[in-house]
């Protein structure tokens, strides 16, 4: 993938999925100082990605081949019984190969782009059959059914994000998380304690 530009602070992507990008320098910058994006700060997912780290990782924009765009198709009904139809327009994916250094594809990687009225955001699915997983599906399921499976996927995802977010939330406000240093190291280790429970006249921790 490359960006090209369609006027000042306006790329978008020679793909496809034609992902916009806009950067605005401020008025009091003499020069252009802002580029499109060189990498994509990508989620990690898939069996591998979970266990390597929780940090975001950072995929290189050239490394990237566009394998399929997932729209969702016609519009359905919301429910059974309701007239009201969803079009689903706000929402676009698009599944890619990520290409190794000599330019041939890791089959250990793809990269899942969503699109929608938020923003761009991305997954790195790792593990050990990534490539030929998401090749088969993209061969095998019509696009309404492959953009509902994305969807779910990222879906649960960021359910699953908020969900850890404010559970830590809640401890750090009832002052449950304690630090402690580990003996004999340069380190420290996150410790929940345990909650207090309420008895008759009075709390024991």
């Amino acid at each position: 993938m490359q960006f090209k530009q369609l006027e000042e602070g306006h790329w978008v992507s020679d793909d496809a999925m034609q992902l916009h990008f806009f950067a605005r320098k401020p008025p009091e910058v003499a020069e252009e100082t802002v580029g499109p994006p060189v990498a994509f700060k990508a989620e990690r997912v898939g069996h591998d990605g979970c266990y390597d780290s929780y940090v975001p990782l950072n995929v290189p924009v050239q490394n990237l081949q566009l394998l399929k765009v997932v729209n969702f198709g016609e519009a359905r009904l919301c429910w059974a019984g309701n007239e009201t139809r969803w079009s689903g327009d706000s929402f676009r994916y698009g599944i890619y190969r990520v290409l190794k250094e000599g330019g041939t594809p890791d089959g250990r990687c793809t990269l899942i782009a969503e699109v929608n009225g938020a923003g761009m955001f991305f997954y790195h699915w790792q593990q050990a059959d990534s490539l030929r997983l998401w090749e088969s599906l993209a061969a095998a399921l019509p696009e309404p059914r492959l953009w509902d499976l994305i969807h779910g996927l990222v879906g649960t995802w960021r359910k699953g994000g908020n969900c850890e977010r404010e559970r830590l939330h809640k401890l750090i406000v009832a002052g449950r998380v304690k630090r402690r240093k580990v003996r004999g190291t340069d380190a420290w280790e996150v410790q929940v304690s345990p909650p207090e429970e309420s008895v008759a006249g009075g709390t024991v921790c």
